[in-house]
């Protein structure tokens, strides 16, 4: 383990997060949108209902975004 300052170096690694998962953990409602461009339409629905909400967005980060 290397030292820095007398200290050793700590890592933590994380594993993927499920960010919906502790927003409902938080009493967060949550929707989800497989399309980026419906992100629109779902912010439309989500104002009449004057409450938090975690929008999850699955998106392709290989796919060129325009």
């Amino acid at each position: 383990m290397p030292l820095r300052l007398g200290n050793p170096d700590h890592v933590c690694e994380l594993q993927p997060i499920d960010f919906a998962a502790v927003a409902r953990g938080f009493g967060v409602a949550d929707w989800s949108v497989d399309d980026p461009a419906e992100c629109g339409e779902a912010l439309a629905r989500s104002m009449p209902a004057r409450r938090k909400i975690a929008l999850t967005v699955a998106s392709d980060t290989a796919r060129e975004l325009v």
